[in-house]
């Protein structure tokens, strides 16, 4: 009878040598298992970029213009905020567009019934450009992305038409080129010109699309 309450002590004694033997495994594993951590802050400063062009001009004057001549007269587009193209800091690739108008002031009774000043040439003088640009609803899309340094010609010259009367003769004529550039990036054109023709956006979306056609 003894031995058998011996045994059964043993027993019990055993089962909490082996509860001891995993609790202190357990431990071991959970100080084993831990990591060290730390944390810390950092802050910097992003310059952003900006949008900006300078337009120019070759300084030729041109004198006694007759209908239906075509002078050379070039203007340009940089993107830089000066003519040589160097000062570039912090400018982006930009998409631009321009419209053109000529305009003559003080026309007076010479034109009649139309007695106003700033009288528009409409159609009666135009700028010789090339394959560059895309026409649409008085707009001039350039058909690429100009580059910071980069430049590239509004038009290379002016034509006046034969349709010009005498009521130009002897007077001054303003020459309007109105550009407008937005960022080439994360095609802002979209929300930007909505009203852009079909073919330009081809052309910016699948430039090898205009290089092969």
């Amino acid at each position: 009878m003894a031995k058998k309450n011996v045994s059964k002590s043993q027993k019990n004694i055993l089962i909490w040598l082996i509860f001891s033997l995993i609790l202190v495994l357990l431990l071991i594993v959970t100080i084993t298992t831990a990591y060290f951590s730390n944390s810390k802050n950092s802050s910097g400063t992003i310059q952003l970029g900006e949008i900006d062009f300078t337009i120019f001009e070759n300084n030729v004057t041109f004198q006694n213009i007759v209908p239906a001549q075509t002078i050379n007269k070039t203007v340009s587009i940089s993107n830089s905020r000066d003519e040589a193209g160097r000062d570039v800091r912090n400018l982006g690739a930009i998409l631009f567009r321009f419209t053109f108008s000529a305009i003559t002031n003080d026309l007076g009774e010479d034109v009649g019934s139309q007695n106003v000043n700033n009288f528009s040439l409409e159609n009666l003088a135009s700028i010789v450009t090339n394959d560059d640009y895309t026409f649409c609803d008085g707009y001039y899309y350039f058909n690429g992305i100009l580059m910071p340094s980069e430049q590239t010609y509004l038009c290379s010259g002016i034509s006046f038409s034969s349709l010009i009367g005498n009521e130009f003769q002897d007077r001054g004529i303003s020459l309007i080129f109105n550009v407008e550039a937005i960022q080439a990036e994360n095609e802002a054109y979209i929300e930007l010109w909505p009203e852009a023709p079909s073919n330009w956006v081809s052309i910016i979306e699948h430039p090898n699309w205009y290089i092969y056609s």
